[in-house]
C-alpha cells in the first residue's frame, strides 16, 4: 500500500468553520447598516452556499430552491471583467442587498461594506475541532497539506468601474489563513482562485505546481496524494481528473460515511481519513 504524503485540501467549511466568522459580520452590518440590509446579505450568502453544495444533490436546504440559485448565479454574473464574472463577490453581493431592500448604495460604499465584512469575518473564524485534529496527524505523519481555496471574487471601484485586482483578492483571502499559522503553513502552501478558480483545469495545475515548489520537489506522485473538501466537482472530482489524484474524500459534516466509487468517499468529519 502506498504511503499517504501529499494531503490537497479546501480551506473555508473544511478546515475553517466559515459560518464562526459570518455571523458576527453579519451581525455588525445589522448594527452598521441596517437589520433589513444584513439580512438581504445573509440571504444573498446562503442561496449561493448552499446552491453550490446543492449541485451535488439535493436542493431543499436552499431557499427557493435551484431557480433562485440559478437567477441569483445569473444576476451576480452580468458584471464581468474580461470574460469572469465575480459570482462570489460581496461588494457585489452588498449592492444586491441594497436593491432588495430598495436602499441607494454606492459601489464605493459597497467596497467598504464587504471590507468591513471580511475584517470582521477574519477576526472571528476558527478551525473545526476535527480540523484541528486532522491538521495534527497531518502534522505528525509527515504529510504535507497543501490548501486549494477557491477566489472570493473580491473587487475595488474605479472611476471607470468595477476592478478585479488578484493580489488584493489574495491579500485578504490570505488573512484569514493565518488562523492555520501555528502549523507551518506559508503562502507557498496555500493556492487561491485569484486569477484563475476552481473548477479549471490550470487552477488544479497550479496547485500541483506550488506543491512542487513548496517541498522542493520536481515532481509529486499522484499516487501519494488524496483530495479533501466540501464540494464534491470542485474539491474531489476535479482534481482526481486533472492531477490523477486515486483517492478523494467529499466531507459532508454529520453524515455516515459511506462509498461513492471505488475511490470516492463521502466522510461526516475528517477523522474519518485514513493516512496509514
Amino acid at each position: 500500500m502506498v504511503r499517504i504524503q501529499h494531503a490537497f485540501c479546501d480551506l473555508d467549511d473544511t478546515h475553517l468553520h466559515f459560518m464562526a466568522g459570518h455571523r458576527p459580520a453579519i451581525a455588525f452590518l445589522a448594527k452598521e447598516v441596517g437589520q433589513k440590509f444584513a439580512n438581504a446579505f445573509d440571504a444573498t450568502y446562503q442561496v449561493l452556499h448552499l446552491g453550490g453544495q446543492a449541485q451535488d444533490g439535493d436542493w431543499s436546504m436552499v431557499p427557493g430552491g435551484q431557480e433562485a440559485y440559478e437567477q441569483l448565479r445569473k444576476k451576480l454574473q452580468l458584471t464581468k471583467i474580461g470574460s469572469r464574472s465575480f459570482p462570489w463577490s460581496r461588494e457585489l453581493a452588498a449592492l444586491h442587498a441594497a436593491q432588495v431592500v430598495d436602499m441607494q448604495l454606492h459601489p464605493r460604499e459597497a467596497v467598504e461594506i464587504a471590507a468591513k465584512y471580511w475584517a470582521i469575518l477574519s477576526s472571528n473564524i476558527t478551525l473545526y475541532p476535527d480540523a484541528l485534529r486532522f491538521l495534527g496527524r497531518l502534522k505528525a505523519e509527515g504529510v504535507q497539506n497543501h490548501i486549494s481555496t477557491g477566489s472570493d471574487s473580491s473587487l475595488r471601484w474605479a472611476e471607470n468601474g468595477w476592478v478585479y485586482d488578484p493580489k488584493l483578492a489574495k491579500k485578504i483571502k490570505m488573512f484569514r489563513v493565518r488562523v492555520l499559522d501555528e502549523f507551518g503553513f506559508s503562502p507557498a502552501s496555500v493556492t487561491t482562485g485569484d486569477p484563475i478558480d476552481k473548477p479549471d483545469k490550470a487552477f488544479y495545475e497550479q496547485v500541483m505546481l506550488n506543491a512542487c515548489i513548496e517541498t522542493d520537489l520536481t515532481t509529486i506522485d499522484p499516487a501519494t496524494c488524496i483530495t479533501v473538501g466540501d464540494s464534491f466537482r470542485g474539491d474531489v472530482a476535479m482534481p482526481m481528473q486533472c492531477l490523477g489524484i486515486p483517492q478523494g474524500y467529499w466531507l459532508q459534516r454529520g453524515q455516515p460515511r459511506r462509498q461513492l466509487t471505488e475511490n470516492i468517499h463521502l466522510i461526516g468529519s475528517l477523522d474519518e481519513i485514513p493516512l496509514e
